[in-house]
């Protein structure tokens, strides 16, 4: 009997309970629904559109009021004319023979139009041209001729500067075909009578000889065949006395081979 009273004094308790909740819950839901609107209004003035995001942020955009170039004695000098030089950021995104630099956060301002071109500054460099790539990005590009310009940067009061040194190569000499010759040559050699020496008076009769060659030439190398006394004429080459008189060479015959150094 006293386990019934108490199991229905139990009842009596979590029924009150109940009946205290029911009352209160009503009275709860307006300040809930109130703090889901909060947080509804705020997502709404949340963005995460990087556009947005970079406008939220309130970046100031540098300007360029001017592209100057200068020669040098090893290239050419680019300067972006700006006050805020330190503010200018370089993405390099260089190609092949080109170097291309991205600048964020700039936009360019001349005075005739939003972008310059240079063909052929200087040489070894094909073509300069400084644009906006788009809204908020300056683009520089310096085509070179036989590799990417070399290129320093460096800050002034008139602005952001870009030492441009093109690349030079060694260029490969055209290949040329082998020089070769062949030919003959021909000589007359005619020698007048010429008089004896010391007391003995007499007379050398005179003589004609003939020579040739037949040569052969590549490049620096040479190759020939002489003929001396074609015809094999005797003939007094000089005399001491009459009894001491020297013939001339008969037919001979000779070879040479050179090298041109």
């Amino acid at each position: 009997m006293r386990r019934l009273q108490r199991v229905l004094a139990g009842c009596r308790y979590v029924s009150c309970q109940l009946w205290a909740i029911a009352l209160v819950l009503p009275m709860m839901q307006p300040a809930w629904g109130n703090e889901f609107h909060s947080i509804k209004q705020a997502q709404r003035g949340f963005s995460t559109n990087a556009a947005d995001l970079l406008a939220q942020g309130n970046v100031a955009v540098t300007e360029v009021t001017g592209v100057k170039v200068n020669a040098t004695s090893t290239g050419i000098e680019v300067i972006l004319q700006t006050s805020k030089a330190e503010a200018l950021q370089i993405l390099n995104k260089s190609d092949a023979n080109s170097f291309i630099a991205d600048i964020p956060n700039a936009q360019l301002r001349l005075p005739l139009g939003n972008s310059f071109q240079q063909e052929k500054p200087f040489a070894g460099i094909a073509e300069l041209t400084v644009i906006n790539q788009d809204a908020n990005t300056i683009r520089i590009t310096v085509k070179g001729e036989g590799g990417i310009p070399k290129v320093e940067l460096f800050n002034s009061d008139e602005g952001l500067i870009f030492g441009l040194t093109p690349t030079t190569t060694t260029s490969q000499k055209p290949q040329t075909q082998p020089q070769t010759a062949v030919g003959v040559e021909l000589g007359v050699i005619l020698h007048r009578r010429s008089p004896g020496r010391l007391r003995e008076y007499f007379t050398l009769p005179s003589y004609l000889l003939t020579e040739a060659a037949i040569f052969y030439k590549q490049d620096r190398f040479r190759a020939a065949i002489n003929f001396k006394n074609l015809f094999d004429v005797d003939y007094f080459d000089s005399a001491l006395s009459r009894q001491n008189i020297f013939y001339g060479e008969p037919f001979t015959v000779q070879g040479t081979i050179s090298w041109e150094f």
